[in-house]
């Protein structure tokens, strides 16, 4: 599965995307994840289970909400239209982007 899907770092199989570390920024209109808050960014668009958004949580090993280069681990929230959460991954963090190990 590749998600979010970018056309700047296009991810590989085996990873759920692979941003950490990109240069592009959401500001710029080039990064698909929108930072909220610290730690905290929003896909805008389909997701794998049906959704219309995605928020994505960044944690340290020790659950502390940090930018995305410097997390250890993420859990991705696939939301409806309405808010509700349809499902919920989580993954593990490296240089190379991020992978999903346990579902939910």
């Amino acid at each position: 599965m590749r998600f979010p899907r970018c056309n700047m770092q296009p991810s590989e199989e085996g990873f759920f995307c692979q941003c950490i570390g990109c240069e592009a920024i959401a500001a710029g209109g080039n990064c698909v994840l929108f930072e909220e808050s610290e730690g905290v960014y929003r896909y805008e668009g389909g997701t794998p289970h049906g959704g219309d958004y995605a928020y994505l949580y960044f944690t340290d090993s020790a659950g502390n909400l940090i930018h995305k280069d410097k997390a250890s681990y993420v859990e991705v929230s696939e939301m409806d239209g309405d808010g509700n959460v349809l499902h919920v991954d989580f993954g593990i963090v490296d240089d190379m982007g991020f992978t999903i190990k346990k579902h939910v």
